[in-house]
């Protein structure tokens, strides 16, 4: 973590909420194409 960020909490909790952001948009994306190629036929998954 950069010492800049440490100086200013709001941006601290702005880089973490983006991470976080991040972190559920991958989890999502998983659990979707996890569906998907469930319910898809083999020659289409």
């Amino acid at each position: 973590m950069a010492p800049g960020l440490l100086l200013d909490p709001s941006k601290d909790n702005e880089a973490y909420q983006q991470e976080a952001d991040r972190d559920d948009h991958a989890e999502m994306t998983s659990r979707l194409l996890a569906v998907v190629h469930r319910l898809a036929p083999p020659s289409q998954a």
